[in-house]
């Protein structure tokens, strides 16, 4: 069983506690209880990093269950990674070395850490730790099948989040005298919102069809609307068009576009392929998928909660994506998660109270996993991509590295893998990181067939293709200083002499964005 994290007094008024009690269970309201130990879980976290007076942010978190939610049962629930901030950096702040974390909106910060948790549970099941993992299973090596690990019989798993993710799912009609709160105003990265084209790059925009979708749009006095922007240069990317349904959309920069697609896309792939991502699709037997989603509840109602169903699932429906996953293998499927209504957000986790605070510029992050009994806690600066207190000097340093970056999950991912027999023979644990993604056949065949036709913003290769053991402080040094250079001159508009920088070998990711 999973421990019981709910000894925590509290008033019997609180309505939090009626949902720990049971009461809420009775009414079968689990999306209740999932935020009510949430929201405690973050309330019990150390104030670093947390808004201050004047500023808020927004919270997602995920819970596991053992065994089905029930009437007088609280105790199955655990909250294992927690995650908040609205920022995410431009495509010239990436790194072509793995050390940032790109896309700091709360979603994606808590899955993350879901990603580190995940990886320590299984460490726990590795020859070496000889320990058991309280949710995950070895899967024996068998005739023609290699040791994998599953998770255990009865074990459910939970998101929360505070707000309808930015994107799709923040595209709906407001119910008479609601106030519209867009996702670029609750999203700090995005500047405030207009119905306007945003960067471009080809492809369809319809992740669903490809076709046209439904383009009902009220304007802002009756719609919510969102700040992310069309990936595509189709017609739908018109004036009035831009809050159209069922699309593609990046999260937009201020000044600087993002390569970071929208949460509503993400949490659509993850309906698909699986919470787990590319690296641990190596290591389970089956992906691992949501089974309920609860969002805060918001001003726009029922219609709020139909956006996330559409945006997470219904939109892939109709479209031959079963058919295409069936063809590669089986292992995928479309399985969106059930969308449950929570309580209110407490105001400095809402995108209510975007409109009169600033932008909490730190992220949160937390999970169960790796760092005792009180888990792993960071705080990470979300327009910087490094972890608090990070000085300019020491941005080169191993040390202001994220646990959450690229670089330092594939770190884990290839501490895991030289435990596991075929995988340390086939070379998994010292493969760079897009090698190591290219490997997972099955789950790349899955993502073609969900993306087809193609409604994805594409990452640069150098982004993808870094090598852990041979990065040298030497080099990010240089690769970091070229970009800064790049983005100065671009500034500064002296874009000729950014072409001198143009063949630099160590140069990041800015100078393709800049230089083409």
């Amino acid at each position: 069983m999973l421990p019981n994290l709910h000894s925590r007094k509290r008033s019997r008024d609180d309505p939090r506690e009626s949902a720990m009690r049971g009461d809420s269970f009775l009414q079968g309201d689990m999306g209740h209880a999932i935020s009510a130990v949430v929201l405690e879980k973050y309330a019990d976290l150390p104030k670093t990093g947390k808004p201050q007076a004047n500023e808020y942010t927004l919270l997602a978190g995920f819970v596991l269950a053992d065994g089905p939610l029930a009437a007088g049962e609280p105790s199955n629930l655990q909250v294992v990674a927690l995650g908040t901030g609205t920022k995410c950096l431009g495509a010239a702040q990436r790194s072509s070395h793995g050390d940032l974390v790109n896309d700091c909106h709360a979603e994606i910060v808590a899955r993350r850490a879901l990603l580190a948790y995940l990886h320590s549970e299984i460490a726990l099941l590795s020859e070496e730790e000889g320990g058991a993992s309280q949710i995950f299973e070895r899967v024996p090596a068998a005739k023609g099948r290699p040791q994998r690990f599953r998770m255990r019989e009865g074990i459910g798993l939970h998101m929360y989040t505070t707000q309808p993710p930015c994107g799709d799912a923040s595209v709906f009609e407001l119910d008479a005298g609601a106030s519209p709160i867009s996702a670029a105003e609750a999203c700090s990265c995005a500047p405030p919102a207009e119905d306007a084209p945003g960067p471009t790059s080809s492809g369809a925009g319809d992740v669903a069809t490809g076709g046209a979708p439904d383009v009902s749009v009220t304007g802002a006095d009756g719609q919510n609307r969102t700040g992310a922007k069309l990936v595509d240069s189709s017609p739908w990317t018109e004036t009035g068009r831009a809050q159209a349904r069922g699309m593609a959309r990046r999260k937009p920069g201020r000044g600087d576009p993002t390569l970071s697609m929208s949460c509503s896309d993400k949490l659509a792939k993850w309906s698909v392929l699986g919470i787990q991502g590319t690296l641990l699709s190596s290591l389970l037997a089956q992906p691992l998928y949501l089974d309920t989603l609860t969002v805060a509840q918001h001003p726009g109602g029922a219609r709020a909660l139909s956006a996330v169903r559409r945006a997470i699932g219904g939109r892939l429906t109709g479209a031959g994506l079963e058919g295409r996953l069936e063809e590669t293998g089986g292992r995928f499927c479309l399985r969106p998660a059930e969308v449950l209504e929570g309580f209110p957000a407490p105001y400095q986790l809402s995108s209510a109270a975007a409109t009169s605070s600033s932008a909490c510029g730190f992220a949160v992050v937390w999970h169960a996993g790796g760092g005792g009994p009180s888990g792993t806690h960071e705080v990470v600066m979300g327009a910087r991509g490094r972890k608090q207190g990070t000085s300019k000097k020491g941005a080169l340093s191993t040390k202001t590295r994220s646990a959450i970056a690229p670089a330092s999950l594939l770190l884990s991912f290839q501490h895991l893998a030289s435990s596991i027999p075929d995988l340390h023979e086939g070379g998994m644990d010292r493969k760079p990181y897009q090698e190591l993604k290219e490997s997972a056949t099955e789950y790349r065949s899955a993502r073609t067939a969900l993306l087809a036709p193609p409604s994805w913003s594409i990452r640069p290769r150098s982004v993808r293709q870094f090598d852990i053991l041979h990065v040298t402080s030497q080099q990010i040094l240089l690769s970091n200083l070229v970009g800064f250079i790049l983005i100065e001159l671009t500034k500064k508009g002296k874009e000729k002499d950014v072409g001198i920088f143009c063949d630099h070998p160590l140069a990041s990711v800015s100078k393709i964005a800049r230089c083409g």
